[in-house]
């Protein structure tokens, strides 16, 4: 075998090779980018790394928002439940109406709703890659979690399914509910008063427009 024949295999994987360390950096700085967002509450800029699955769920809440009567927000999930519940108390009508998916999470960081916490103790740590498909291992207050990032490659830009978290934060917020000793219902119409110093009404099952 040629020196030649030799040589370049070795380049070809060596090229392949620093394509995807680089593409490695360019998941975790897609994280970082957004936990920086968060921490300085900027929807504007944090809503750029997230991925068309989280915006697609948003726009499902936006909807629920709007229309969803008690029968049906009993029937969804407890996440989802809370957070129609919380924009109905908080968000005015205006604002409600004019919700996509998008503004919406936008809306969410701003007002505080996906809040510093969220991300504070978190870091990512090492990725995989298949296709424009990757994870990187969850790093929390410096021990690696069970869980994992996922994120897609949209638009030449990897972005972060949020959506692929929700099981976590559904677990966390059902032990907090079970610690309080309260009823979904009181625990729900509590933390809302909490926040805005308002004592909820019933009113906040019913829709909002009808469709």
């Amino acid at each position: 075998m040629s020196l030649r024949n030799l040589i370049l295999p070795i380049i070809i994987l060596t090229i392949l090779s620093c394509s995807e360390s680089e593409e490695k950096k360019e998941v975790s700085q897609s994280f970082k980018k957004y936990k920086q967002a968060i921490l300085i509450q900027e929807g504007d800029s944090a809503v750029n790394y997230v991925s068309k699955n989280t915006l697609d769920y948003y726009q499902e809440i936006a909807d629920l928002t709007r229309y969803a009567d008690s029968i049906k927000i009993r029937e969804i999930g407890l996440m989802e439940r809370f957070i129609v519940l919380m924009l109905r108390f908080r968000a005015d009508k205006e604002e409600i109406k004019n919700f996509t998916g998008r503004s919406l999470f936008i809306y969410s960081i701003d007002k505080g709703m996906i809040g510093k916490n969220s991300v504070m103790s978190l870091e990512s740590g090492e990725v995989n890659i298949e296709g424009n498909f990757a994870q990187a291992s969850i790093i929390a207050n410096g021990q690696t979690a069970p869980q994992k990032f996922e994120f897609y490659k949209e638009e030449g830009v990897w972005k972060l399914d949020l959506t692929a978290l929700f099981t976590m934060s559904i677990v966390a917020f059902q032990k907090m509910i079970e610690q309080s000793g309260m009823s979904e219902r009181e625990f729900i119409f509590r933390t809302l008063e909490s926040i805005t110093g308002r004592q909820p009404s019933e009113k906040i099952w019913q829709p909002i427009f009808s469709k």
